[in-house]
């Protein structure tokens, strides 16, 4: 049966979807015909170089044993916390298995009504063991202790820290007082440190000055050219003040034109008249009017 446990690679209940035994649960189902003694489990389950005979047992322990005796064996392989393969249920693993660990193993068997596809007995639970007396008490947890271990440890390292401030301002304080006041060997002034942070200051005053510059002209030339804009912009556009003298004075030319037009045909009709010696109706008398009027076949006026 060793031999065979040894050779384990993996634990689980049923594979494949044809729910296929695994080796692992063959070999509890042989356990289980065999009937071992107590003591042969006990070695099976304290065997810390094979883990899958480890697991074996216990799972076999779970089954047979009074539940007081599956507490007191099972619960101190809580703290082996080595890895195990398991077979993996069909359709959720590429590979077929998946990776569990001791201890997982052994928190459902007392805590699950079932693993590796198999029904477990009923185990009452803990406290009701503890109030008959039958456990010592409640079960103390390794995390527990390293909690502690962890929480007294950062509890020194805050203490060191605040030591060391302390201990480093009476020393800074102490250099301030050598040095700054009184100007002792080797330790700085804050005179001295005062005079090169305002170096320091002026020499980066100006080189931003200089790399800012061409960015401020940039930034001139663009203002005024945004400035100009609005300028050119109401110049072409005039408001309407000039608007309406515009009209007023393109109103008044109309009219001196027109004035002008009336007056012209006059002034023409007198030259021609005292050059080529024509004469109009106005200039011709009623018996003058009558002889032309005769002359074209047409009715003398009256």
């Amino acid at each position: 049966m060793v031999d065979l446990a040894a050779d384990l690679e993996a634990v689980g209940g049923t594979t494949t979807a044809l729910r296929r035994p695994t080796p692992f649960l063959c070999l509890l189902l042989k356990l289980l015909q065999l009937g071992p003694s107590r003591d042969v489990v006990a070695e099976y389950i304290g065997n810390a170089d094979l883990k899958y005979l480890r697991v074996l047992g216990a799972l076999y322990a779970r089954l047979a044993w009074r539940p007081l005796d599956v507490f007191l064996t099972l619960e101190p392989l809580l703290l082996d916390h080595r890895r195990l393969r398991a077979h993996a249920a069909p359709g959720t693993s590429a590979s077929g298995f998946e990776l569990t660990s001791v201890d997982a193993v052994v928190d459902a068997l007392l805590t699950e009504p079932a693993a590796f596809d198999v029904a477990l007995p009923r185990l009452p639970p803990r406290k009701a063991l503890e109030d008959t007396g039958a456990l010592p008490g409640p079960r103390v947890s390794a995390m527990d202790g390293a909690a502690d271990a962890a929480e007294a440890a950062a509890r020194e390292a805050a203490a060191a820290a605040a030591s060391g401030r302390g201990g480093g301002g009476e020393e800074e304080e102490e250099g301030e007082v050598g040095g700054g006041r009184l100007g002792g060997r080797g330790g700085r002034g804050r005179g001295d440190d005062d005079e090169r942070w305002r170096d320091r200051r002026d020499d980066d005053d100006d080189g931003g000055n200089e790399r800012r510059r061409p960015r401020r002209r940039r930034s001139r030339s663009r203002s005024r050219s945004r400035e100009r804009r609005p300028r050119e912009k109401w110049r072409r556009t005039p408001s309407p003040e000039r608007r309406q003298a515009r009209r007023r004075s393109r109103s008044r030319d109309r009219g001196g034109g027109g004035e002008r037009r009336e007056r012209s045909p006059p002034a023409r009709g007198d030259g021609g008249g005292g050059g080529g010696g024509g004469s109009k109706k106005g200039d011709m008398s009623v018996e003058e009017t009558n002889a032309l009027r005769a002359k074209l076949g047409l009715a003398p006026l009256k």
